[in-house]
């Protein structure tokens, strides 16, 4: 199993938000898995206009990944803005204007977030060809948004390398890891949890029949900053160490 784990700063925030509710979008606070696959299937896609199925190009390395996790090493602070929205209705067959409350989630300047990805290199030399390696770190570079056009980051670090399997049973991380995996009634510390589409068994690009899924996202709210969370493991699940930092993979 490798590892990317990759370094980017925030230009102000990111703006992803949950539709179908109302015609309000409110912010989702947690940057799941696949909007962090799409943001580095951009730079293999880059110039191809590819589509994978009827699917988002990011469905093509979807496969290729054991765990994809995030560490918010920055205040997540949630506004919304009223925007005015335009549309038309085909039944009256006019344009008709209204208020919309879009939810931002706003970063502090000198704020970071932290992506790793761990990586089957078996399932990777099929999909990308033998410089699948240099292929994703080339991406990695490449990465300028996450989610939405306004998202806007820079890549300030990319490390990639073997990743090493911990035997232990209790261990603590700092980057989000699915529910499943641990017992659920050893979890120490601060932490929120977030329902996401269950991109392990699920295409990426089509989500309105989509299993969902819960993560642990060790956060302290209180004081809004990135917090660290103790579990036990599952049987059949491991920790990996990548480059000093403990992620707890989807899959093994």
């Amino acid at each position: 199993m490798y590892y990317l784990k990759i370094t980017l700063k925030p230009h102000w925030g990111f703006l992803i938000n949950y539709f179908g509710f109302t015609k309000s979008r409110p912010a989702i606070r947690i940057i799941p898995p696949t909007t962090l696959i799409g943001a580095l299937a951009y730079g293999l896609n880059l110039g191809k206009g590819e589509v994978y199925n009827g699917y988002s190009a990011a469905e093509k390395i979807r496969r290729i990944f054991k765990g994809v996790h995030l560490k918010a090493d920055t205040p997540l602070l949630e506004y919304n803005d009223l925007n005015r929205v335009i549309f038309y209705k085909v039944r009256e067959k006019k344009i008709v204007s209204d208020a919309v409350a879009i939810g931002k989630i706003y970063t502090a300047p000198l704020g970071y977030l932290k992506l790793v990805y761990l990586i089957d290199e078996n399932e990777a030399g099929k999909v990308l060809g033998e410089k699948w390696l240099n292929e994703l770190i080339v991406s990695a570079w490449s990465i300028c948004r996450i989610g939405a056009r306004e998202s806007i980051v820079s890549v300030v670090n990319v490390e990639a390398s073997k990743a090493e399997v911990i035997d232990d049973e209790i261990v603590k991380t700092s980057f989000y890891f699915p529910l499943r995996v641990s017992d659920e009634r050893y979890l120490k510390g601060k932490f929120m949890i977030f329902n996401v589409v269950d991109w392990t068994s699920y295409p990426i690009g089509d989500y309105t029949l989509a299993p969902k899924t819960p993560v642990v996202f060790p956060y302290d709210e209180t004081c809004m900053k990135c917090s660290e969370v103790e579990t036990r493991l599952k049987k059949g699940f491991k920790a990996v160490n990548v480059g000093g930092d403990l992620v707890i993979p989807w899959r093994m």
